[in-house]
């Protein structure tokens, strides 16, 4: 019952077109029409729709422009502007905004490809599938999906990683404005371009993409193999990786790792890549 009285509030009076009694607001008159009248919740969602179209029309008509309605797919909800329409559908229906990027935003390092992909994660698979070649060691692109209870656990494990693996991220985008967490964030290699610095490639396939739930949890989903600059894995580099890397085996058992192959990863397992593009 508490859901079929979950209405709106409106300042003026409102009127029952079944008896013609005035009640103070909406949320009195649809109580009205649930108690005295028996309509259903079905019958009450109509009902509010109807008045909803009939409120759109009003403030079209008084602000005196011929202004777009836009509805709502699921619940036929008329909003004035897509910004409306789209806070709607993710607080009511669940939806998750897909910002999907450029087709331009990631180019592969490789001289000889240069092929363009929307993110990060695409140019780690694509790097694992047509450059394992480049690199010394066959697991480099590996993708690690790691759950984290605070940010001080994520925090220790990527120190730990960026020593291992000889790599340093630095936080290229932030996002705020989403409703399945507090925050995301990107980090990239510091080997990437950045204005003001002479860095030697635009794009290197090492990032790791962080998840901060609001519960404080952290959930983060990152590759550590590079391309397009000097690094030890590359064939042409020094491959001594295996000398200095540090064991740190007894602590990330602490962790929960999920990391796999590309090849034979499960995509579920890495939509919150999906989520927000990659500026």
């Amino acid at each position: 019952m508490r859901d079929v009285l979950s209405m709106e509030h409106y300042s003026k009076e409102e009127e029952c077109d079944i008896c013609g009694v005035i009640f103070p607001d909406s949320r009195r008159l649809y109580r009205h029409l649930f108690n005295d009248h028996g309509l259903s919740k079905e019958k009450i969602e109509e009902v509010k729709q109807a008045r909803r179209f009939k409120q759109v029309a009003k403030k079209i008509h008084t602000s005196g422009r011929n202004r777009p309605v836009f509805e709502c797919e699921v619940c036929q909800r008329p909003y004035l502007s897509k910004l409306g329409l789209r806070n709607h559908k993710e607080k009511e229906h669940n939806e998750i905004r897909i910002v999907v990027g450029s087709p331009d935003n990631v180019v592969c390092p490789v001289q000889s490809c240069k092929i363009r992909l929307p993110t990060y994660f695409d140019l780690a698979t694509h790097a694992d599938e047509f450059h394992r070649n480049l690199v010394n060691e066959m697991e480099a692109f590996r993708i690690h999906r790691v759950f984290f209870n605070t940010f001080s656990e994520f925090k220790l494990w990527k120190e730990l990683k960026e020593e291992s693996t000889v790599t340093r991220f630095y936080t290229r985008s932030t996002e705020t404005k989403i409703r399945y967490a507090k925050k995301v964030w990107l980090m990239k290699c510091v080997h990437t371009h950045r204005k003001k610095n002479l860095f030697t490639s635009d794009h290197c396939p090492a990032f790791i993409r962080v998840c901060e739930r609001y519960n404080g949890s952290i959930e983060a989903v990152a590759c550590f193999g590079h391309l397009g600059h000097a690094h030890i894995t590359g064939t042409d580099s020094d491959s001594s990786l295996n000398s200095r890397k540090i064991d740190y085996g007894l602590m990330t058992n602490h962790f929960v790792d999920e990391s796999s192959t590309l090849g034979s990863r499960n995509t579920d397992d890495y939509g919150v890549l999906e989520d927000i593009s990659v500026i």
